[in-house]
């Protein structure tokens, strides 16, 4: 489990967000929105299903989750890498190999979900 993400200030340098794990969750990404001041966090870990949280930035406040599908053995949700349209780009990774008793060396594998906002 990680300690945790920060959001900064590009203009004052100062901690606009602290977040930290959550009952054995940790955000494991952050996907900024281009033209809106929200942000996008991936939670993921532990025995609850990985999650988005999307926060309002400055304040932090959650406006909206959304949890992600439970992915089979040997995959792990690797967070978002864009904005579409009315659409969010998710990537997970599949590490199982061919004879589905080890972690393979992982391949980059992408799905369209609607977006939160």
């Amino acid at each position: 489990m990680n300690e945790g993400l920060d959001i900064y200030s590009l203009e004052t340098g100062k901690r606009l967000i602290e977040l930290r794990p959550i009952e054995k969750q940790s955000p494991y990404s952050i996907l900024f929105h281009p033209q809106r001041d929200v942000a996008l966090v991936l939670w993921s870990g532990g025995s609850n299903p990985s999650y988005y949280q999307l926060v309002e930035l400055p304040t932090g406040k959650e406006l909206k989750r959304f949890t992600l599908p439970t992915l089979p053995k040997d995959n792990r949700w690797q967070g978002s890498h864009c904005w579409e349209g009315d659409h969010l780009w998710v990537e997970y990774m599949d590490f199982s190999d061919e004879t589905g008793k080890g972690i393979g060396k992982g391949t980059l594998l992408r799905r369209c979900r609607p977006a939160l906002i």
